[in-house]
């Protein structure tokens, strides 16, 4: 398995999908591909650290790219939902979360490599592979690590591409975010990584929110990406950043993730008792 996102720009712009290719900014220590290369306009942007530039050797897409841009779905390879059972051990995940929340959410353990790993889908919610968090890493090499011609920037973990109603929704980074969000019963979605692209952005309008909750991480690049998430999503619905009392949200208890985002949707004024949806969410999750 190789990775089109999250690698080198250059991984991005020879491999990736889509318009919008995220890839790790080399300008400063980047693990969460924080920057953003559009392939038409050849210029690209990090949204952590706010460098920028052009693409050295400007040419127009080719044809093979241009239909990749159009129809994503149809570049990546496609699995049957089976495949999940070859990594169906939770593993590492276990150290974090609870089994039911583990199977619920595909979250699984690859015993070759030690991979903990986590499904991928594409926007039409095919399975297009998994998602790799490495558990040795090579010099400079990136956390992780995803499926050949798969692009992070048109996907949002924990979709599976499928949007029901979501009066309230919380949208924070990477898959372990999301499932710490999930296991307090809130809807979890994350961007994999620091910047929220154009096709998330339409996406997460699937969902009708009434309320989205950015939960990002409480150091520089999630202030930055909560930054962004208020002036791309919030004419979407009202939005609200949580407070957590650690880095992330994995890193604090159950209770703690518990009172963060319920002091979130008070902050923001929002009217309706979340608590029985959020609920009926575990008891439902916990009975997959």
């Amino acid at each position: 398995m190789t990775s089109t996102s999250g690698d080198t720009l250059q991984d991005a712009l020879v491999h990736g999908q889509g318009v919008e290719r995220p890839f790790r900014c080399e300008v400063h220590d980047d693990t969460m591909a924080s920057a953003s290369v559009n392939v038409v306009k050849m210029v690209w942007h990090c949204f952590a650290c706010h460098a920028s530039g052009s693409v050295d050797g400007k040419k127009a897409p080719s044809v093979e790219m241009l239909e990749a841009m159009i129809k994503p779905d149809r570049a990546c390879r496609q699995y049957p939902d089976a495949f999940l059972e070859l990594y169906s051990d939770p593993g590492y995940w276990l150290t974090r979360f609870p089994a039911w929340l583990c199977h619920a959410l595909g979250l699984g353990y690859d015993p070759f490599t030690d991979d903990a790993i986590f499904p991928v889908h594409t926007p039409g919610g095919l399975l297009a592979g998994i998602g790799r968090r490495k558990a040795t890493l090579e010099e400079g090499g990136p956390r992780y690590k995803y499926p050949h011609n798969w692009s992070a920037a048109a996907t949002l973990f924990g979709s599976g591409g499928r949007y029901p109603r979501f009066d309230v929704l919380c949208l924070g980074e990477g898959a372990a975010d999301a499932a710490a969000v999930w296991e307090v019963g809130c809807p979890g979605l994350a961007v994999y990584g620091a910047g929220l692209h154009f096709p998330q952005r339409e996406l997460l309008a699937r969902y009708a929110p009434k309320l989205i909750i950015l939960g990002f991480d409480m150091d520089k690049a999630g202030e930055n990406a909560v930054t962004r998430g208020f002036k791309a999503i919030g004419q979407l619905a009202p939005t609200v950043r949580v407070k957590w009392p650690a880095k992330d949200p994995g890193e604090c208890t159950v209770e703690e993730r518990h009172k963060a985002l319920l002091s979130a949707v008070r902050r923001s004024g929002y009217r309706a008792d979340v608590l029985p949806t959020w609920e009926a969410n575990v008891i439902r999750m916990r009975a997959q």
